[in-house]
């Protein structure tokens, strides 16, 4: 089994310094998804997708595309500094970069493209699962449902949505701002749920 556990700290160490060198933010939130990241991607088979909807979480984005080789490790040097009057990789993934599948910064994106790749899938008989993460602020956003309600009506059992709830979103509290508990919810919507420890290497 793989030392997730430096794995992980390598990934931290790594995405700060990119968030330091670039004056950018968002490092709890990039930090709160890290060990979620690292034991999906230690496993992910080459058939397999990552759709990050946190796209907030760019550094950690990064980091990980660089690790599957989609783009140079050098690159990550480049996050958020201006290169010819360019800044190619910013705070906020874009989908001009090879991996990155939903723009960062609008948020309740991600699961519908994930909804999408997985129907894509099933209709082409094409092996492998798709991966998604959220957060749980962009809960509040009804296109999460439409494409919840979506892909169990389908039955795609090639999906996996990997809620990382932190506790925070924006405006404060995600429990003061609208209280949402996913396994529930979730629930409701005809998936099988489950509430884990995210920095648990054995649970995740």
């Amino acid at each position: 089994m793989p030392n997730y556990s430096e794995l992980a700290k390598q990934a931290r160490r790594t995405v700060l310094t990119m968030v330091h060198k670039a004056h950018t933010s968002h490092i709890a939130s990039n930090f709160s998804a890290i060990d979620i990241a690292t034991v999906i991607y230690a496993n992910l088979k080459e058939v397999d997708e990552v759709v990050w909807s946190k796209g907030w979480a760019a550094a950690s984005i990064y980091y990980f595309l660089s690790l599957q080789g989609k783009i140079p490790k050098e690159d990550l040097d480049k996050f958020g500094q201006e290169i010819d009057g360019k800044i190619p990789y910013l705070g906020l993934a874009e989908t001009n970069i090879p991996g990155v599948q939903v723009n960062g910064g609008s948020v309740g994106h991600g699961l519908p493209v994930a909804v999408g790749m997985a129907k894509a899938r099933k209709l082409m008989g094409q092996p492998g699962t798709v991966y998604c993460i959220v957060s749980d602020g962009e809960l509040n956003e009804g296109t999460v449902w439409e494409a919840a309600a979506f892909a169990y009506t389908q039955k795609l059992d090639n999906l996996v949505v990997l809620v990382d709830k932190n506790g925070w979103q924006a405006m404060g509290k995600t429990e003061d701002v609208i209280d949402i508990d996913p396994v529930k919810v979730f629930d409701a919507f005809g998936f099988t749920s489950f509430d884990i420890d995210g920095h648990n290497y054995e649970a995740i």
